[in-house]
Order: C-alpha cells, then sequence, then structure tokens
C-alpha cells in the first residue's frame, strides 16, 4: 500500500510540472546588421543562446551572461546587460512561441551589431544538452 502510494505521488508530481534541464541550449540563424563607414552591412550568422531558467540569464556564443528581466510567462522574453555595459550583449529578445530573436552586440573586434533571427533547439554533439525538457 505504502509503495503505490509512493508511485502515486511520483507521477502526480511529474504531471504538475515538467522537470527543466538548465541551461535550455538553441541555434539560431540570421543576419547580422554592422554599421561602417561605407553604411550598413549585412551578413548570415549563426549563434548559440542559452536559456538559464533557475538563474534566469541568456548567454550568447561565448559572450557574458545577462539578466532576464521579463516575467516567467511572458511571451516576449528580454534580456539586458547591467547598465553601463558597453561590451558584449547589450539586450536582446526571444519569443518563446516562434523562437524569433533580436540581440544587439557590441564587440571590441567588430564593433556593434544587431542580430535578427530564429532560434530552435539545437542538436548538441557532445550529448551534453540532448534534452531540454524531461516528462
Amino acid at each position: 500500500m505504502q509503495s503505490e502510494r509512493r508511485r502515486s505521488d511520483k507521477a502526480a508530481d511529474a504531471t504538475i510540472e515538467p522537470e527543466v534541464v538548465n541551461p535550455v541550449h538553441l541555434a539560431c540563424e540570421g543576419t547580422t546588421w554592422m554599421e561602417s563607414a561605407n553604411g550598413k552591412t549585412a551578413k548570415d550568422y549563426v549563434m548559440s543562446l542559452a536559456i538559464d531558467q533557475v538563474a534566469r540569464t541568456a548567454t550568447i556564443d561565448s559572450y557574458a551572461a545577462v539578466q532576464i528581466v521579463t516575467k516567467a510567462d511572458n511571451e516576449i522574453m528580454l534580456f539586458m546587460a547591467e547598465p553601463g555595459s558597453v561590451v558584449g550583449v547589450l539586450s536582446g529578445t526571444l519569443s518563446r512561441i516562434t523562437g524569433d530573436a533580436s540581440v544587439d552586440v557590441n564587440s571590441l573586434v567588430d564593433g556593434a551589431y544587431k542580430f535578427y533571427g530564429r532560434c530552435k533547439p539545437a542538436k548538441c554533439l557532445s550529448g551534453v544538452c540532448s534534452a531540454n525538457v524531461v516528462r
């Protein structure tokens, strides 16, 4: 009887809230727009985006993580650097429904650029991020 109750409790817990594996890894494809002396230039670009829902951070490529500033249930996720930041990811948005993303970055090497694209769950080669949600 007691083991049956434990199974029932576990099943009830599993239906309430799925276990979220953090961070959630996304692969984003799109275009970067850069300002230069010759005007705006665009080029195809692929980036990684890791969303840590527990720490409430977003990490783009190898830049430092920035804080997610919107509520967890908002359709559009907004992430921003600390006030006064001038290098790295400055701000960005991600639609939880469509995967559409925009990210503003200021790089010491490439200067300022804006990424526009669409993100999908990543297929990690190392197996480290093989599943984003365990049900």
